[in-house]
């Protein structure tokens, strides 16, 4: 069949078709700039509404676009894959909105490339997701590469979101039984601080030493996330005493200064609790060689004040 789009389509645009609401039988997605547009399709093609909504990044044919399911909850997410930012981006609905998240991979340059290099001989790199063994729980991100020797293709699959989230989080289960003190870095988000997030926190078991946890990543402290259950929330439910998060945005050094400074006052006054410490550090924190309390003023302390790490 024909389906007559609401606007004109340019081969600049990003285009895909899946599933993305629960509340729709068919979802054509197309990205222009910084807008993605939904087209929302009914079972005889014909256009029920389209949805315009501004996303905080502007797209480029060189990007990779697909859509897939890769959380297993039955509809597909935008997968955005940005090879010379290194970064990938996951779209997906939550409650009738558009929400985002971001993996950091400095290794993205390496096996996925659109652009052709100066002087390089291969062509634009070809990306699709879906899966691609048989035993596959989750689906991986595939790309086609051009031989720069000839006619032949190398075909790599890397791992997707929900599959690098429950590795991690298998990994923090199994520490839990005798951690004490737990550092995340990531790019964050009031669930997760990439790639640990609160949707796999089945996998973390119970902290037994009840540990302190520092998310040292942007947004992991917001206590007005419209789901009203992030990573804090989840850690705390989970056995943690204290957790230190951040609730506005920040640059990543500046979560690493942050970290740095607050264990080297704990190493000064090892004999007072973290939440002494934590006011010690907001005192003196110092950037570089100047005292800058901007940083470390975006985080906050939720927890026992008194509590003691064992």
């Amino acid at each position: 069949g024909v389906i007559n789009l609401p606007f004109e389509f340019d081969d600049d645009y990003g285009f895909a078709a899946g599933k993305i609401s629960s509340r729709t039988n068919f979802d054509i997605v197309i990205i222009k700039n910084d807008t993605i547009y939904l087209v929302n399709v009914d079972d005889f093609l014909q256009v029920v509404k389209t949805n315009q909504i501004n996303i905080n990044s502007t797209f480029s044919r060189f990007y990779g676009l697909d859509l897939a399911d890769t959380d297993s909850n039955g509809l597909d997410e935008i997968i955005i894959v940005k090879g010379e930012e290194k970064m990938i981006y996951r779209y997906y609905m939550s409650r009738g909105e558009l929400k985002h998240e971001a993996i950091y991979s400095r290794y993205l340059p390496d096996w996925f490339r659109r652009m052709r290099r100066t002087g390089d001989p291969t062509g634009q790199d070809c990306l699709a997701i879906g899966r691609v063994l048989s035993s596959d729980e989750t689906p991986h991100i595939v790309v086609v590469k051009p031989s720069a020797w000839g006619g032949k293709l190398y075909v790599l699959a890397a791992s997707c979101w929900s599959e690098v989230s429950k590795w991690v989080s298998k990994q923090l289960g199994w520490m839990a039984d005798d951690a004490q003190v737990i550092i995340v870095h990531g790019h964050g988000n009031p669930d997760a601080a990439s790639p640990l997030t609160n949707r796999y926190e089945c996998y973390w078991g119970d902290f037994a030493y009840h540990p302190l946890v520092a998310f040292f990543a942007c947004l992991t402290g917001d206590y007005e996330y419209g789901d009203d259950y992030g990573l804090v929330e989840a850690m705390l439910k989970n056995g943690a005493a204290v957790c230190i998060a951040a609730t506005e945005e920040h640059w990543c050094r500046s979560g690493r200064n942050v970290c740095n400074e607050f264990f080297k006052t704990w190493g000064i006054y090892s004999g007072y609790p973290p939440g002494k410490v934590f006011t010690i550090t907001e005192r003196n924190v110092r950037i570089g060689n100047k005292y800058d309390l901007r940083p470390i003023m975006k985080y906050n302390y939720y927890g026992d004040p008194k509590f003691s790490v064992g």
